[in-house]
């Protein structure tokens, strides 16, 4: 009866100790993995990129991202610029392995909606995902993730359109939405580009109409008229308060964290 006791007493040590082995081995493993691994030390860094919507009213967009998540944000974005020939440049490039984000918010596709044909959608489609995927590369997949590149589907605009003249269901005079179809090639691109790459995705356009109240015929009315206004006059670009609004907007639907 003693001899049982005493080897079961035995073997829970020997259990006991192996296990606390085990854990140490582990422990001692992670933190090696850590040292070797430099990426898992850094602290957390957002880079927007994009054009004149992110770079307004000295980045407020981008203010607001950094407001609603404490996390360090840093703008590339230029007036009047694609996301191929701008961001694809070397030097670009370089300056963005050098700021290291761990999320990444590309926010393009106006600019690409008033120069860009709809037949160009395969090629845009194409040259969007290499660079996204350069740019990852450059970085790390395991500094930033696919689930860690935020896709922002362009705004409406009426650039460079015919302005006619409507009527809104409230009876107030509006703008056609009559818009590019290029910008609706771009908005599907983009939105394909996330979907099929795990990407998280955001449409600028959708939170128009359901700002507008569903009613896609009186966005820009709603936009141009509202008190204060949310849109400029050259139907294009926002206020300050209409770009905060949608970056609010955004932050409610993606996960940064």
């Amino acid at each position: 009866m003693f001899n049982a006791i005493f080897y079961t007493h035995t073997f829970k040590k020997v259990i006991y100790w192996i296990s606390i082995l085990i854990f140490s081995v582990i422990a001692l493993s992670n933190i090696n993995h850590a040292q070797a691994n430099p990426i898992l030390n850094q602290p957390p860094a957002i880079l927007v990129l994009g054009d004149s919507h992110i770079v307004a009213y000295q980045n407020t967009f981008a203010q607001v991202i950094q407001e609603k998540t404490r996390i360090p944000t840093f703008v590339m974005a230029k007036n009047g610029r694609q996301f191929i020939n701008y961001i694809g440049q070397p030097t670009n490039l370089n300056s963005i392995q050098q700021l290291n984000p761990n999320y990444l918010v590309v926010a393009f596709g106006t600019n690409e909606s008033v120069s860009v044909t709809a037949q160009d959608y395969e090629r845009n489609k194409r040259q969007w995902t290499n660079l996204i995927k350069t740019i990852q590369m450059q970085i790390s997949p395991y500094r930033l993730p696919n689930h860690h590149i935020i896709i922002v589907g362009a705004p409406l605009n009426l650039a460079r359109q015919r302005l006619n003249r409507n009527t809104c269901r409230n009876g107030s005079t509006i703008h056609s939405i009559r818009a590019s179809h290029s910008l609706y090639s771009i908005q599907s691109m983009q939105y394909q580009i996330a979907k099929e790459n795990g990407y998280q995705y955001w449409s600028w356009h959708g939170f128009m109409l359901d700002f507008a109240g569903g009613n896609s015929q009186c966005i820009i009315d709603k936009f141009i008229n509202h008190n204060p206004p949310l849109m400029q006059a050259d139907l294009v670009h926002f206020t300050k308060m209409g770009y905060r609004l949608a970056a609010m907007d955004m932050m409610k639907y993606v996960d940064i964290k």
